[in-house]
């Protein structure tokens, strides 16, 4: 086990380059290469600046465990965290750790999912220090039929977990203790399906009213569109949105169309991050769950990265204390694919775009945070080859990354 940091690379020709913060990692760049290759698929801040990864590390070659990593405000491995600043947790088959989020009292949420004889929702819960913490769960570990891909964190302290069961979205909620919530759904899960096709939650976000937004996508034969449903407290559908509770938008055939993320911009409005017709795009939607005209260059929607070269996708999304939004996940220019960071202003007009290379191969950011300094910490991994497995990836970034306006073949309002 190594952690490695890599100098400054060149980026994207046709991106303004991004301001990269010196004092993180080398030149603003982290990669840390775990036994036969692991990967960051989400990041949260702690309260002391610190920063937990969670994702999944590769076993021998063919099985994976949960992984989690916390790293120092300067880029580094914290030594005093797990076993030489990580952990692996094995729940008995191939586990993917797909979302993190840190309570107030400092103990570390992750879930993700367990691939076996079936696909099972996982959720470790973890000590400050790194260790499971035995009060959750068994042993600090959940599992329940279904997958898990987003998780949010209740005010009273409860864990709502989406992901995909039954083909279609399926929330879970579960107590402090780990226990279903029988306040929620049926036995702690709401499911809900859609015509578009089969869906699975991406994103989650939770209203200053309780309520609950969930964003994703359905896949129907060559038909992809994104998704939205908004839920009561008790996991009933919020019949005021949508279509009783339901939305499909942006869909579209022989094109990838996927919602990814999900963020509130106050009470009026929901902003989506994702890809529509294969690039990075970001959308708006009004609070009854229709796309804001009002928002973006293209009724609702703005995408980033040009329309040229092999596409680009949106995979996390964070609002900066001023207003702006800021989203990150993966472009393919100049050969290969690399990080992707763009700015819109508070209604979605493009402000910059930049790309950053850390290998040769495919770089992607999965997860974003922003730091009370307004610092953007990207993380995802770092694959040199495409076989290896890849690496835990570290980006940290000035506040106004790229804040030049980017010219043109940058920036694509078309869709």
């Amino acid at each position: 086990m190594r952690a490695i940091a890599i100098g400054a690379l060149a980026v994207g020709a046709l991106a303004v380059p991004g301001k990269l913060d010196p004092t993180f990692g080398s030149g603003g760049k982290v990669v840390t290469a775990i036994d036969d290759g692991a990967t960051a698929q989400a990041v949260a801040r702690q309260r002391d600046g610190k920063l937990v990864v969670a994702g999944f590390v590769v076993q021998y070659g063919s099985s994976s465990d949960f992984e989690v990593a916390r790293y120092t405000t300067r880029g580094r491995l914290d030594r005093r965290f797990g076993h030489s600043g990580k952990v692996a947790t094995d729940f008995g088959a191939s586990d993917y750790a797909t979302a993190v989020k840190i309570q107030r009292d400092g103990k570390i949420v992750v879930a993700g999912y367990v691939v076996g004889a079936s696909r099972q929702l996982a959720i470790a819960r973890y000590r400050p220090n790194g260790s499971l913490d035995s009060s959750f769960g068994t042993g600090g570990k959940v599992l329940v039929p279904g997958t898990g891909f987003a998780v949010a964190l209740q005010r009273d302290g409860k864990i709502v977990v989406g992901g995909q069961d039954g083909g279609g979205f399926a929330l879970y909620r579960l107590k402090r203790d780990g226990s279903r919530d029988p306040g929620f759904g049926t036995d702690g899960e709401a499911t809900t399906q859609f015509e578009a096709g089969s869906a699975s939650v991406r994103g989650l976000a939770i209203q200053s009213n309780g309520k609950i937004v969930a964003v994703g996508s359905a896949v129907a034969h060559e038909f992809t569109a994104w998704t939205l449903a908004r839920y009561n407290r008790d996991g009933s559908l919020d019949t005021t949105f949508g279509s009783g509770g339901k939305a499909t938008a942006l869909g579209n055939v022989l094109s990838d169309n996927e919602g990814e993320a999900v963020v509130l911009q106050g009470k009026r409005r929901i902003l989506a991050a994702g890809t529509r017709n294969g690039l990075f795009a970001l959308a708006g939607f009004r609070p009854n769950g229709k796309l804001d005209a009002s928002f973006g260059l293209d009724r609702g929607v703005t995408t980033a990265f040009g329309s040229t070269g092999a596409g680009s996708v949106a995979r996390a999304l964070a609002k900066q204390r001023d207003g702006t939004i800021v989203a990150a996940g993966e472009a393919f220019r100049g050969g290969n694919w690399k990080f992707a960071l763009a700015r819109f202003s508070r209604n979605g007009m493009p402000l910059a775009a930049t790309t950053t290379s850390l290998t040769d191969g495919h770089d992607a950011a999965q997860g974003l945070v922003v730091q009370p300094d307004g610092k953007l910490v990207a993380a995802g991994i770092a694959d040199e080859d495409g076989y290896s497995g890849g690496m835990i990836a570290l980006v940290r970034y000035l506040r106004r990354a790229g804040d030049q306006k980017p010219p043109p073949a940058a920036l694509d309002s078309r869709g």
